[in-house]
């Protein structure tokens, strides 16, 4: 499910509870959008969900995966067709 740019934490617990997740992937192409990051995973902490949950971050340079790995622990790092090959072709990825 794609829940489209700049999207708000809650907005990730909202789709997280709506459609039972196991994966939640965040994708940043420019450093601000490290902070907007942060706080979805904080929040998904914050709601007892992340132990539900895997999280996966794309698109970033090393510098910043370093700096929320060292907020969050480990974060996987994979692509969609590996996900796509665990779980069935069948994943929505446009929502």
């Amino acid at each position: 499910m794609d829940l489209s740019v700049d999207v708000p934490a809650e907005k990730f617990i909202e789709a997280i509870k709506k459609h039972r997740a196991e994966i939640v992937g965040m994708s940043a192409l420019i450093t601000p959008a490290i902070h907007s990051m942060r706080k979805s995973v904080d929040t998904i902490k914050e709601t007892g969900l992340k132990d539900k949950v895997k999280i996966i971050i794309r698109g970033w340079t090393n510098v910043q995966r370093n700096l929320l790995e060292r907020m969050h622990g480990p974060i996987m790092q994979v692509s969609l067709s590996v996900v796509q090959k665990a779980y069935g072709s069948g994943i929505d990825t446009k929502g």
